[in-house]
């Protein structure tokens, strides 16, 4: 896309003085060299989004060169937001910055699942018994021997377009991987207990569910991953339909606390992060050298 194209200059007319809504529209960390302390550097000019940064003059630490470059890059992030094309972004953000995404998925209305899944033990090898979505209107549970396939598991996220879960990287994704492979859509995964983590909440989804002030259900307050492993052996070896019914409700309130649980982060880390700079109150330490 040309810098000099009308398309460009509408898109840049549109947007060029807001200030950072989206986390996203204001990450400068997905331009090639561009580090968490240049990314820095720019907000400190008062270049809060991409519309600002096109339309400036010039940025301190870019060559003419390299912001001509930057701003070509730039009106193609502006071309793929505007398409909901946000799975572009995921692999250009890194690992720890990839929560940046998540309020413009759920700003445009693209559904999102809120994974969990309960197994037999710990392993990744460990029968899954049930496998918990919710969707941000409804939760489905698949179980074991009723309704826990393959075609369940497609049709359930067929038009999914990101999956949150909590340590889902460690455990649900490759132990779904591996009992029904191929089957998870490629789409971008966030587990928030890194950014979590970022955000100053460390410990189990548990512990931190109670410092936010998310509260469970009596029925299922107290029950961890071991317990519900005791609950669905109640269950499938005698039979117990009340062991199964706490179980379903466990799961349940595991995959609807994923919601408050990812909107309060990204809250919290996009304050964190924009926020000293929307209201220049950084402080001033030594910068490395920001020639390009």
């Amino acid at each position: 896309m040309s810098s000099a194209g009308p398309s460009s200059c509408a898109i840049c007319a549109a947007g060029g003085l807001r200030e950072a809504g989206s986390v996203l529209e204001s990450s400068f960390i997905l331009l090639e060299g561009v580090g968490e302390k240049r990314e820095q550097a720019i907000w400190k000019q008062g270049i809060f989004n991409w519309y600002q940064f096109v339309n400036a003059d010039g940025v301190k630490g870019f060559s003419f060169s390299r912001k001509k470059a930057s701003d070509e890059a730039v009106y193609d992030f502006i071309e793929k937001r505007s398409l909901g094309e946000f799975t572009h972004f995921f692999p250009l953000l890194p690992t720890s910055e990839q929560w940046r995404i998540y309020g413009d998925i759920k700003r445009s209305g693209g559904r999102i699942c809120y994974l969990d899944i309960e197994t037999t033990g710990v392993s990744r090898y460990s029968p899954i018994t049930v496998l918990g979505v919710y969707d941000g209107s409804k939760t489905t549970l698949l179980v074991k021997d009723r309704d826990l396939d393959e075609e369940a598991i497609h049709a359930l996220f067929s038009d999914c377009e990101l999956i949150v879960t909590f340590n889902g990287a460690a455990f649900d994704i490759p132990i779904i991987d591996y009992h029904f492979p191929g089957k998870l859509p490629r789409v971008p995964h966030l587990d928030i207990r890194f950014p979590l983590a970022k955000a100053g909440y460390r410990g189990g989804l548990k512990k931190i569910e109670q410092a936010l002030g998310i509260t469970r259900p009596d029925e299922v307050q107290g029950l961890d991953g071991y317990q519900a492993v005791a609950l669905w052996h109640a269950w499938s070896r005698r039979g117990d339909e009340t062991s199964l019914e706490r179980l379903l409700a466990y799961n349940r309130e595991d995959t609807l606390n994923l919601e408050p649980l990812a909107r309060m982060c990204y809250d919290i880390l996009k304050q964190k992060t924009l926020g000293p700079y929307l209201h220049g109150e950084w402080s001033d330490e030594p910068e490395e050298p920001l020639s390009m």
